[in-house]
């Protein structure tokens, strides 16, 4: 059975708790597997400036990572679901969604927002 494995993910802070999360996960299965992790530079890494959503094209935070794993050069990639196309998602790859620890969302609001959906007035929520 192979025991070196090589992960590819972002160099962000939260990539790197993802990989460290999926690293014990996959430790605590298989001992003495060694994972090692190549951070990778994507565009959405590159471009801090221009709002996504006026950027042509799609995978942004992931296109860099799955061509690692498409070439063979990676065993596993690691993404955050936010990130991930349906087509890599759904058609491309095998994959496993990792539980989460709190499963509950935050939600923040304006200071009137109560007052509003007191009143019965409408009030626009954006997600992320």
């Amino acid at each position: 059975m192979k025991k070196h494995f090589q992960i590819a993910g972002r160099g962000s802070w939260l990539s790197l708790a993802q990989v460290g999360i999926f690293r014990e996960i996959v430790q605590r299965h298989f001992p003495g597997t060694e994972i090692h992790f190549s951070a990778k530079e994507t565009r959405g890494d590159k471009d801090q400036s221009t709002p996504l959503h006026m950027i042509n094209g799609k995978d942004f935070f992931t296109k860099e990572i799955q061509d690692e794993l498409n070439i063979g050069a990676a065993d596993f990639a690691v993404h955050s679901m936010k990130d991930v196309s349906s087509i890599d998602f759904f058609e491309h790859s095998y994959f496993a969604v990792i539980d989460r620890e709190d499963l509950r969302d935050v939600a923040i609001f304006n200071p009137d927002a109560i007052e509003k959906i007191k009143r019965g007035k409408e009030i626009i929520i954006g997600t992320s």
